[in-house]
């Protein structure tokens, strides 16, 4: 499966546990998934396609806005990057 697309089914599973009036966690956010996986399953994917997911997010900055806003997994990927960028400089 392509990241990006992968990046979709996050999305949609974060939608459906937000309109559901629910905090997305990992372990939500997993078992909202089509076809549901465990959290830490979906930590192993972003720590794995780290940099592919981050190249995704800056080519595509109208995509994924659920997910970059509500989803605790997703921007600490987002906080480390910046983290990581700021210590070589």
């Amino acid at each position: 499966m392509k990241i990006y697309q992968w990046l979709d089914r996050v999305e949609e599973a974060v939608k459906t546990v937000i309109s559901g009036h629910e905090n997305p966690t990992g372990a939500l956010v997993g078992k909202a998934m089509q076809p549901s996986v465990s959290a830490p399953a979906i930590s192993d994917m972003m720590n794995k396609q780290k940099q592919k997911i981050l190249i995704l997010l800056n080519e595509f900055p109208d995509r994924w806005q659920q997910t970059r806003n509500h989803f605790k997994p997703l921007q600490n990927l987002l906080i480390r990057k910046d983290f990581d960028e700021s210590k070589s400089a």
